[in-house]
C-alpha cells in the first residue's frame, strides 16, 4: 500500500439536513476549521456462541452501526457583526436556535422543540486531490468550553452520528475560510454574582444527553441522534475571600441564583458574551493555585424564564 496519509492534511464540513437522519453534501462554504478530530466508528458486532462439537469460535455477525465524533473551533465571531460564524451550524446541531440581526448580532439560544440534524462529512487527502471521506448522518451532539488564562478560547464539540459511510473521494475546494483572529481568555470581563473574580479559568458545559432513536427501516438500525435532556454545568476557581467580602458559602447554603457574564473581545464582529442569567453554586472546595489559597467552585446553570439557562452572542 502506498497511500500515505498525514494526521494534519484534511477538512471538515458541516451541514444542517432538510429531512432528519437523511444525509446532505455539504460544499465549500459549509467547511470549518477545526482542531483535533476524532472519528470513533461504533459498529454492533453480534457473537455468535452456539452448543457445538469444539471450542472453536464461530464469526461475529455484523448489525447496526452509529459512531462519534469530537473536534475543537476556535471561540470567535465572524469579523463582520449580524454574519455567523462560520462554525455557527454545530450549535444548532446541539439544540440551540441561530437568531441573526443584520449588521448587528447573531444569538445562539437553547430550544426544547424544531431543533435540527445534520450530516458532518471528514476528509482525509493523500495528495493535493484524491482521498477518502467519511460521511456521518443524524448527527447532533454537546459543546463545551474549557478556558485558561492567557490561552486560546476553543470550544469543544462531541457528536453522535445514526450511521457512517467512507468512500474514496477528491477533497471539497474553494473554500474560504474567514480571517478573524482568535480570542485569548485574557482581558475579558467576567463577573458571577456582578462580582469580578480573580480567576484562571471558566469550565462550561452545555450538557447535552444524547441517544439514538431506533429505526429497523435504516440499515444502521437508527434514524438519528436525538438530544434527550440536558444538565448544563460549569466550574470556576476564584481566590478566597473574607466572609465579609463575599459570602459564598451562605450563598450555596441559601441556594441563591446569581447571574454571569462573560464578554471577550473589542473589534466588531468578535465581541463574543456568555451569559447565564440563573447559575447556582454547587460545591465550593478549598483549593490552592500557585500556593495562594482557592476555591474550586462548581456551578448549574438554570432556567429564568426558560430556555435562556446558557445563551452565547456574537457582536
Amino acid at each position: 500500500m502506498a497511500e500515505k496519509f498525514i494526521s494534519k492534511i484534511g477538512l471538515m464540513a458541516a451541514k444542517v439536513e432538510s429531512v432528519e437522519g437523511t444525509a446532505v453534501s455539504p460544499a465549500a462554504a459549509d467547511a470549518v476549521i477545526v482542531h483535533d478530530p476524532k472519528f470513533e466508528p461504533d459498529p454492533k458486532m453480534n457473537e455468535q456462541k452456539p452448543l457445538a462439537a469444539d471450542g472453536s469460535p464461530y464469526p461475529s455477525i455484523p448489525g447496526g452501526r452509529s459512531a462519534k465524533i469530537s473536534f475543537k473551533t476556535f471561540l470567535k465571531g465572524s469579523g463582520a457583526a449580524g454574519v455567523a460564524p462560520e462554525y455557527g451550524e454545530l450549535f444548532r446541531l446541539c439544540r440551540y436556535a441561530e437568531t441573526v440581526v443584520a449588521a448587528t448580532s447573531v444569538a445562539y439560544d437553547p430550544i426544547t422543540f424544531g431543533d435540527v440534524s445534520g450530516t458532518i462529512v471528514l476528509y482525509w487527502q493523500n495528495t493535493a486531490t484524491t482521498g477518502k471521506k467519511i460521511v456521518l448522518r443524524g448527527c447532533r451532539g454537546n459543546w463545551k468550553l474549557g478556558l485558561v488564562d492567557g490561552e486560546p478560547m476553543y470550544i469543544e464539540w462531541d457528536f453522535t452520528a445514526a450511521d457512517y459511510t467512507e468512500t474514496d473521494s477528491a477533497p471539497l475546494s474553494g473554500m474560504s475560510y474567514d480571517s478573524t483572529s482568535p480570542l485569548i481568555f485574557a482581558g475579558v470581563t467576567l463577573t458571577v454574582d456582578s462580582i469580578a473574580f480573580n480567576l484562571h479559568k471558566l469550565d462550561i458545559d452545555a450538557g447535552n444527553e444524547v441517544g439514538l432513536i431506533e429505526d429497523i427501516a435504516k440499515a444502521s438500525g437508527y434514524l438519528a441522534a436525538i438530544i434527550t435532556g440536558n444538565n448544563p454545568v460549569g466550574a470556576i476557581d476564584p481566590h478566597e475571600s473574607l466572609v465579609a467580602t463575599y459570602g459564598m458559602e451562605a450563598k450555596l447554603r441559601a441556594g441563591t441564583l446569581v447571574p454571569l457574564s462573560c464578554v471577550s473581545g473589542s473589534v466588531a464582529g468578535n465581541i463574543v458574551t456568555i451569559t447565564a442569567p440563573k447559575s447556582q453554586y454547587i460545591k465550593a472546595s478549598p483549593s490552592d493555585r500557585a500556593n495562594i489559597r482557592t476555591r474550586d467552585v462548581n456551578l448549574k446553570f438554570c432556567r429564568s424564564a426558560g430556555n435562556d439557562h446558557l445563551k452565547i452572542k456574537f457582536t
